[in-house]
């Protein structure tokens, strides 16, 4: 009696380690799908020396929210999780023009470096960049792009097997593996 007692023990502790081994790899995958992105730069005059103190505010042109921070002593700023949109990037700081940056769209996990140059001028002073220039990445090293659920659904598979869109992206190869139908992935 005393002997199955202990196994039964022995049973429930190991379904238990079991159970939040699992629990732990399945919040470590959730959390590597990034559901925001993050804007960061750094805020010069127009010699090229750093502004600290400028204020940035980030707004989502579609929901309207904010988001401000300083920056710092370098002129270094960074907005990080920010909800996926398009925004709007605006900087003050005494003595120079205001800067407004348009257009700054926001995709799954990306990082939008964008530098502020600030002209000398008064508060009362606007400048305001519209145009559709790409936003700098220097940080990316990866070559890799979000699909869209439109692309998604057109895509002509004929095994549904999901590991096949991997072979999408640039510079993924493949090869076919006799195991469970998946393919190894370089």
């Amino acid at each position: 009696m005393t002997q199955t007692l202990s196994q039964i023990r022995v049973l429930t502790f190991c379904i238990l380690f079991c159970s939040f081994l699992a629990g732990g790899f399945y919040y470590a995958s959730a959390q590597s799908q990034a559901l925001n992105g993050q804007i960061e730069g750094v805020v010069t005059d127009s010699t090229g020396g750093a502004v600290p103190n400028a204020t940035i505010v980030a707004r989502n042109v579609e929901t309207g929210t904010e988001r401000l921070v300083t920056s710092d002593e370098s002129g270094v700023y960074r907005l990080p999780l920010l909800p996926l949109g398009t925004y709007r990037v605006t900087v003050e700081v005494a003595n120079f023009k205001r800067l407004v940056r348009e257009g700054i769209t926001l995709t799954t996990g990306q990082t939008a470096t964008v530098d502020l140059n600030l002209e000398p001028g008064g508060v009362q002073e606007t400048v305001t960049i519209t145009s559709d220039a790409p936003i700098a990445d220097p940080g990316k090293i990866d070559v890799g792009r979000v699909m869209n659920a439109r692309e998604v659904q057109n895509l002509p598979l004929v095994s549904r097997n999901p590991y096949n869109y991997a072979l999408l992206q640039a510079n993924v190869t493949g090869r076919p593996n006799a195991e469970f139908g998946v393919p190894r992935i370089n």
